[in-house]
Parts: C-alpha cells; structure tokens; sequence
C-alpha cells in the first residue's frame, strides 16, 4: 500500500469480503432449501466494487482520513448486498407469495428493508424493475462463530431477469 490511510480504506472492504465469503455458504444452503431452483446466488462482492460502490455512494468520504476518522473506517458496514441473491418469479401473484415466505423465515433470515421498484413512483433504469429485500441473516456456528450479515434477496419477474441479462456486464 502506498501509504496507512490506503491499507485503512482498502481494510474495511477486504474484511467484509472475507466474512461475507464464511457467511455466503450457509445463506446459499438456506435458500435453495426454501426456494429450490428458483434461487440463483450471486457472488459475494468483491473487495475493488466494494471500494467503488463506497466511493460513489458517499464521495465525501475519499477526503476524510481513515486513521482519524472512525467512520470512513466503518462506512463498509453499511454495504448490505455483500452476499446476494435472486429468485426468479413467474409473474407478480408468486412475487408476492415469494415475499411473504421471506417474511415468515425469521428468525433465520429477518426482513428489514423491501426496495419495491415495481411502485408508480420508483425511479427505473431502462425500465428495470424488481424487488430488493434487504435482511438479516444468521448463519449460525461456521466453526465455531456466530456469524450473522445483512444480505440482499432480488425478488425478480422472470421476464425482466431476460432484460437485465441484456442492459449491462454484470460485476461483482
């Protein structure tokens, strides 16, 4: 690194990528138990997407220094689409049962944000739409450890998984 605040700004982001990646097994194992092959796991985010979501998410962060300032340290934390995944959705009547069951998976997974693009007044790219459940989930003991994360489940309408195929280069 060429210097501590960079190995500080680049630290955050690799520990979450490392703990993501424990957590990431055991969130794939639970949701293909609940939802088979219509869950498709993403991979877990990488650490330079990390540093580039951060960065322009919150741009005034790249000029505090991160050994002073405990928060560009801990704004990684925020990140909840680290370990993510997709369940694909044959129209919106099983969307919306797919959602309920998310809901009735708690404690093991516990909603706590539900981004409907799908609402008249969402604001869409090229006419994209889904619906992003961020959550809770706890792993359980991965040896020896509790270990529990936010995660983001997209909640998606077959037809525009086709579409979003198509719009861009997926990254991780």
């Amino acid at each position: 690194f060429a210097s501590e605040a960079a190995f500080w700004r680049h630290s955050g982001a690799a520990l979450l990528h490392a703990y993501g990646t424990r957590v990431d097994s055991a969130f794939v194992e639970f949701m293909t138990t609940h939802f088979g092959t219509q869950f498709h796991a993403g991979p877990v985010k990488k650490v330079r997407r990390m540093r580039r979501k951060l960065e322009e998410d919150h741009p005034y962060l790249t000029c505090r220094d991160p050994l002073t300032d405990a928060g560009v340290r801990e704004a990684y934390g925020a990140l909840g689409d680290v370990v993510r995944g997709t369940v694909k959705c044959d129209g919106g009547q099983e969307m919306l049962r797919v959602l309920n069951h998310l809901r009735g998976l708690h404690p093991t997974f516990e909603v706590w944000r539900i981004k409907n693009t799908h609402h008249p007044m969402a604001q869409v790219v090229g006419g994209y739409r889904d619906v992003k459940v961020l959550g809770r989930f706890d792993a359980g003991e991965v040896d020896g450890l509790r270990l529990c994360m936010v995660v983001e489940v997209q909640v998606i309408d077959e037809e525009f998984a086709r579409v979003k195929a198509h719009m861009h280069k997926a990254y991780a």
